[in-house]
């Protein structure tokens, strides 16, 4: 069997998956099929990007809401994500990710006065559900060997609430080991971005993130010439400055709270 061939089973078997009636664009009506899945998979970046901002604007509208199609397109979008083939797995990632938030943040969301009791944000009945199934799904992909995946996929998990106690201990064991800066940073923010949702690791990862306040980093790199091995022990050492980032998360996970460091 051709790589065509399987490719054409497995969309085959997304689509059959999927309730196509809801697959409805919010403010012009237009339906979407399956031709939608082909074009996520097109080889042609400038395709796959539009049919993914589509996508994007189908299921989150203007952000404020997450609608039925966004249920219907998520086991899909998770599998598009998970595959090297697809070309913009960290804009599918993304927009996981701006669903998930609209998701946890749509239910309390204040209402502009003009709008009371005309309009308020809303969260379609089969999304949370939806998201627990398959956020775990996305787990692998903190190990992927591009940055940007990797960033993508925190950025995605960090909205899953309801797995908040478990993937707290796993971001934070991927910040330990994490040599690149900018990725250990997304990781504390990330870890914040759970805090608010923990129950039994709550106290624990507040107490780590301002445990991560005080540490400046490895200090001034030694001269190679001078003293190499002190050099290579500094360039193995992984201990980066995130104290900003951990003030972040910090602000994220406590809102009201207001501390004077």
């Amino acid at each position: 069997m051709s790589a065509q061939d399987v490719r054409a089973r497995r969309l085959a078997r997304l689509a059959a998956r999927v309730d196509w009636s809801r697959m409805i664009d919010p403010y012009t009506g237009e339906q979407y099929g399956p031709e939608v899945l082909a074009a996520l998979w097109a080889t042609d970046p400038i395709t796959a990007d539009r049919t993914c901002q589509i996508l994007h604007y189908t299921a989150n509208g203007d952000g404020s809401s997450v609608r039925a199609a966004a249920a219907e397109m998520l086991p899909f979008l998770v599998e598009a994500a998970r595959d090297p083939d697809v070309t913009v797995r960290f804009e599918i990632l993304r927009t996981i990710a701006d669903i998930a938030d609209t998701g946890n943040t749509a239910p309390s969301a204040k209402v502009d006065p003009i709008l009371e009791g005309r309009w308020r944000p809303t969260v379609a009945p089969a999304w949370p559900a939806a998201w627990e199934r398959v956020a775990d799904a996305l787990l692998p992909l903190l190990d992927d060997g591009n940055d940007l995946i990797r960033a993508g996929a925190v950025g995605a998990l960090a909205q899953s609430a309801a797995h908040a106690d478990t993937l707290i201990p796993r971001l934070r064991t991927c910040f330990e080991n994490e040599p690149d800066l900018w990725m250990a940073e997304r990781l504390v923010l990330a870890v914040g971005e759970l805090a608010r949702y923990a129950i039994q690791r709550r106290e624990e990862t507040l107490a780590w993130l301002r445990f991560r306040m005080t540490v400046e980093g490895k200090g001034e790199e030694p001269d190679f010439d001078e003293d190499i091995d002190a050099w290579v022990t500094w360039d193995e050492e992984v201990r980066h400055d995130v104290r900003l980032q951990a003030a972040q998360a910090l602000r994220r996970a406590l809102p009201d709270h207001t501390d004077p460091r």
